[in-house]
């Protein structure tokens, strides 16, 4: 199988670095159009898992809220599963390390971290990642990571369902898991982009929460919640002192829509561990590994295909919560958000972080930004000689494309070879299978972009005839044209 890269747009130079830069030329891109009067409903399939969203925040409160001596004081929230140091006190958490042959980051220190060098505003990543400070549902200042997105009206911001929601303590395991009252949701929340502690401290301003959404099957709850699919979220914000969308100001990441893998990440945090003086929250810090799929510790009983990613290069400490996992290659689009400090099995030195997966991703993108496309993956195929004889092959060539503001990480694509064929494997062949049902793999792929997927078909001991052949992607509730996910050809053998 050949496989080969196309961008077809000249937006797709800039969607391939994984982020959008912060150009007014660039607003546009991916948009839907808005319903208008006398428009047919929308009789998309829903999807069974959906979405909360918090009471409506006030922006400007939440912006004189968060004082100077307030955000120093603002703890890291707690990583869930974090063992705490009793010797140290409320936020204390112990942090084991990780192996020195196991570190991956020039000048890492023991948990595998290294600072992003000054300013931040050099990257395009490190200025769309910054600081997110809130009120948590006990009334305690804390504070986590999160990262700018890309979405339709360019306000949202990704991070982990754990920095906007928390069980209230009047809340028990097995109530009602939609909280009606609205009590576990933190308050106050304001995100510094680009947050410097040891320098300017807000180079691209302070923007304050409007609304915070999150999987509803996330319940606060961290014994049931920890290492959990469900925990990711997206805020909206807004400046009160400028029109300019927060898009427009630093850029954003492309999100990759991915169910968990084996990846090569750079992940970004910024740690404010109680006395630890390395981890003040000051210093925006980043980290390299290597992922393996991860799984819940107890999986509970959803119909969820379950994504996770977890790297034993990093560990990362109190306040990474929610920050981006970003690929190294191809692209640097965002594919998990950090979630966990530790493995559930007693591992020293890892960090799992919860994939932007279509049953958690998927849910609280469609509820927070419904006119944005999301997802408009599709696949389109050509054959080069249509009749053959038996025993002889031809090349069919399958396009897959992807239309709208996310891109997708290890696509799926499956063909189906009638009886008698068989798929000639090559020396760079990424699928599975070469009878019957034919899997490959397409890494990553970005707004604006195509990839080619050559396949080598030979004609055996097929019967003469026409034979149809059906190829396909994944099909999500986020595609507004889902028949583009199937495609056909023909291939015809001769006595």
């Amino acid at each position: 199988m050949r496989t080969r890269t196309i961008p077809i747009t000249a937006a797709a130079a800039l969607a391939l670095t994984g982020l959008t830069v912060p150009v007014a030329a660039a607003s546009g891109a991916g948009r839907a159009v808005s319903p208008v009067a006398g428009a047919p409903a929308d009789t998309r399939p829903r999807w069974p898992h959906g979405a909360d969203r918090s009471p409506e925040m006030d922006a400007h409160t939440s912006s004189e809220f968060w004082t100077p001596a307030r955000m120093t004081a603002a703890l890291g929230a707690s990583l869930p599963e974090t063992e705490l140091d009793p010797h140290h006190g409320e936020g204390a958490a112990r942090v084991t390390g990780v192996p020195s042959s196991q570190r991956l980051t020039p000048g890492g220190d023991r948990n595998g971290y290294a600072k992003v060098r000054r300013p931040y505003g050099r990257l395009p990543h490190t200025r769309a990642t910054g600081r997110l400070f809130f009120v948590d549902a006990h009334g305690k200042l804390r504070s986590c990571t999160a990262a700018v997105v890309r979405s339709r009206d360019e306000s949202l911001i990704a991070t982990a369902a754990q920095c906007v929601y928390g069980a209230p303590e009047d809340h028990h395991e097995g109530e009602h898991r939609r909280d009606p009252h609205g009590y576990g949701w933190h308050r106050h929340l304001l995100f510094v982009p680009g947050y410097d502690g040891g320098g300017e401290r807000e180079p691209y301003s302070r923007w304050g929460a409007v609304r915070a959404w999150k999987p509803s099957a996330y319940t606060g709850h961290e014994s049931g919640d920890a290492n959990s699919p469900y925990d990711v979220a997206l805020v909206r914000v807004e400046n009160i002192y400028t029109d300019q969308t927060l898009q427009d100001r630093v850029g954003a990441y492309t999100v990759l829509r991915n169910q968990g893998g084996s990846f090569r990440v750079n992940t970004l945090g910024y740690p404010a561990v109680h006395k630890d003086r390395a981890y003040q929250g000051k210093d925006q810090r980043w980290c390299q590994g290597r992922t393996r799929p991860s799984r819940p510790y107890e999986p509970r009983r959803h119909d969820v295909r379950f994504g996770g990613l977890t790297t034993h290069n990093c560990e990362s400490a109190d306040g990474g919560n929610g920050g981006p996992w970003m690929l190294r290659a191809p692209g640097s689009g965002l594919v998990g958000v950090t979630s966990t400090g530790r493995s559930h099995h007693g591992d020293n030195g890892s960090t799992t972080a919860t994939a932007m997966g279509i049953d958690s991703y998927g849910a609280v993108v469609r509820a927070a930004d419904p006119y944005g496309v999301h997802d408009q993956l599709s696949i389109s195929a050509d054959v080069a000689e249509g009749t053959i004889e038996q025993g002889e092959s031809t090349t069919a060539t399958l396009t897959v494309a992807m239309r709208g503001l996310s891109g997708a990480a290890g696509v799926p694509v499956t063909v189906r070879l009638p009886r008698g064929f068989r798929l000639v494997p090559g020396s760079e062949s990424d699928c599975e299978g070469s009878h019957g049902e034919v899997t490959c793999m397409v890494d990553a792929i970005y707004p604006g972009q195509t990839v080619e997927l050559s396949l080598r078909i030979a004609a055996g001991d097929a019967a003469p005839g026409s034979h149809r052949f059906r190829a396909a992607v994944e099909r999500t509730h986020l595609n507004p044209e889902p028949r583009g996910t199937i495609a056909s050809f023909r291939i015809r053998v001769l006595r």
